[in-house]
């Protein structure tokens, strides 16, 4: 390959197939550079602009151009930092570092950093530090700092911090702490410290370390090690939180495991809910089970109610369902062929052959065939349909219901 030697330029450089070593520390041209082939600068290289095809430039230092740098048809290796108004490389761009308003990179761009208004990369990135207004890549970015307005991405995001007022992407997420505005992704995502974002749209699963949601939509399931705050939650799998779930309105296809649960509005849940303490919500309807060690909501409507003490406006035990523990609530509903242990209520309506332990109520109903094993108390009414098996029943003055066990009591 050809050697050239060179100054100080005033006006335009050309170049082809060769190597280009500077007489002093820097190969300065004030015009533009033009390269054909492959061609080396053995020194930092400054210009007004530089335009290349058909062939590779290494630069061994900084690339600067007042204007633009395009490279054709080749690749781009600068040692240093490249910086130009614009920077526009078909096959591979590497660099220390590179700043410029606009980066398109056909292939892959590969630096320490990288800072744009618009980056559009056809392949992959690799940046220890990405910051731009927008960012479009084909393939994946690999990151630690990933910082941007809007971030589309075909492939998958991995990163230790992730920034962003938009999040698109056709793959997956993985990063440590994630802070973003709207987030749609077709595949998973991973925050394994933290995920805060606005609206979260998933189609597979999201697995956060804790995250603080206002509107989940999630394909899969959501598993949290730490804890959760949505204010809306749709998930067609499960939600499997560690911690404390705090979700004002849920509707989960599966089920909901959580060491507490709280909630302002509706949980709407297929299969179960489960928490290892508490569950305190607005309304709670599940078609399978609903398990804690306490449970307060203001309506209740399920198959398997399990708790030690649950406190409730109404609550209404499904067709051959069960409840266990004490119940204290204002109305209380049992189907066809329920069970149910203990009951505080002013009304309590059972339908018939169920199966009660005790009952405390104001207004008592009981269908035919239906059978109190224990106790049966009432202040107002009591109607009793054919083949009723009951103790004799007593009529008080007053019900007075337990309050929950100090064991069970909220924390202060």
């Amino acid at each position: 390959m050809e050697r050239l030697k060179v100054g100080r330029v005033e006006g335009s450089l050309k170049v082809s197939d060769c190597i280009i070593e500077a007489e002093g520390e820097v190969i300065e041209v004030e015009g533009r550079v033009y390269c054909t082939g492959d061609c080396v600068f053995t020194a930092p290289l400054k210009a007004r602009a530089l335009l290349a095809r058909d062939g590779d430039v290494e630069v061994q230092g900084d690339l600067e151009a007042e204007r633009s740098i395009s490279v054709k048809d080749g690749s781009l290796d600068v040692s240093g930092v490249v910086k130009a108004r614009s920077i526009s490389v078909d096959k591979v761009l590497k660099a220390r570092g590179a700043e410029a308003e606009e980066i398109t990179v056909g292939g892959r761009l590969k630096a320490e950093w990288a800072k744009a208004e618009d980056l559009d990369v056809g392949g992959s990135v690799e940046c220890s530090r990405l910051e731009a207004a927008d960012i479009d890549v084909g393939g994946s970015i690999k990151a630690e700092e990933l910082k941007a307005e809007a971030i589309d991405v075909g492939g998958a995001v991995s990163c230790s911090m992730l920034s962003a007022s938009y999040l698109s992407v056709g793959g997956s997420v993985t990063a440590d702490v994630a802070q973003v505005g709207k987030v749609s992704v077709g595949g998973g995502v991973t925050a394994r410290e933290r995920l805060k974002a606005a609206t979260v749209d998933v189609g597979g699963v999201v697995r956060v370390g804790e995250g603080e949601v206002e509107s989940l939509s999630v394909g899969g399931e959501v598993i949290a090690s730490r804890g959760l705050n949505a204010r809306s939650a749709s998930v067609g799998g499960k939600i499997s939180v560690s911690g404390k779930l705090k979700v004002d309105d849920a509707s989960v296809g599966g089920s909901i495991e959580a060491e507490s649960i709280e909630s302002s509005g509706r949980i709407s849940v297929g299969s179960r809910v489960r928490a290892d303490k508490q569950i305190k919500a607005a309304i709670l309807s599940v078609g399978g089970s609903i398990e804690a060690k306490q449970i307060e909501a203001r309506r209740i409507s399920t198959t398997s109610l399990i708790a030690d003490y649950t406190k409730a406006e109404v609550v209404e035990i499904k067709e051959r369902g069960e409840a266990r523990g004490v119940i204290v609530a204002e109305e209380v509903y049992l189907e066809e062929r329920a069970k149910a242990d203990i009951i505080y209520a002013d009304i309590l309506d059972a339908e018939e052959r169920c199966t009660i332990t005790e009952v405390h109520a104001g207004h008592v109903t009981l269908g035919d065939h239906t059978k109190v094993l224990r106790k049966l108390e009432y202040t107002e009414s009591l109607e009793l349909g054919e083949r009723v098996k009951h103790p004799t029943p007593e009529k008080v003055e007053e019900i007075k219901p337990p309050k929950p066990p100090a064991s069970l009591a909220p924390s202060p």
